[in-house]
């Protein structure tokens, strides 16, 4: 199996992760201080992580405050659960325009992203199961993967989807590399 990972998550430093998932775990709103002072980091090298996370689209300022993206918390659960398969009996079916299973269980992110991007399954029915909310609601109970399934639920372009599933699944690939 082959992944692209975008140039994005390649170019990001250990240290930019981890102010990265600093601003993720303390939720609010910080200042170019705060984040002084709850990184140990020198000031020049705050700023050089600060500028390639808003250059990246990780986090955002707004009046000198910094906070994390709505991309950001995306990857970041990624990250948690991009790994995560669930039980033969939880895994999603899908359903051709009959109603009738397709023979094929989708049990994590991923086989989702391969079902989606090679055609295992159709991108109707694919967009139909959004719409409907029965992939979105398997998403969010049975992997808990929340930021994904809100930020796919009001698309209806199969080249949005599959662009939301490789920034889901690409930060975790380059993660555990």
């Amino acid at each position: 199996m082959y992944y692209t990972i975008s140039r994005e998550c390649v170019t990001m430093g250990m240290s930019s992760k981890r102010l990265l998932k600093l601003l993720s775990n303390v939720g609010t709103e910080l200042s170019f201080n705060d984040l002084l002072t709850m990184s140990g980091l020198s000031p020049s090298t705050l700023r050089k992580y600060i500028k390639e996370l808003v250059e990246m689209g990780y986090i955002v300022e707004k009046n000198g405050r910094y906070v994390i993206s709505e991309k950001a918390k995306l990857v970041l659960e990624g990250e948690k659960l991009g790994h995560k398969i669930v039980s033969r009996d939880a895994a999603y079916l899908f359903t051709d325009e009959k109603g009738l299973p397709l023979p094929l269980m989708i049990d994590s992110v991923e086989k989702l992203y391969i079902a989606v991007k090679y055609g295992f399954v159709s991108p109707e029915i694919v967009v139909e199961h959004i719409a409907r909310g029965y992939l979105t609601k398997w998403l969010s109970e049975a992997l808990g993967a929340h930021i994904l399934a809100k930020h796919i639920s009001n698309t209806k372009n199969i080249e949005e989807i599959l662009k939301i599933l490789e920034e889901y699944i690409e930060y975790h690939v380059q993660a555990t590399r």
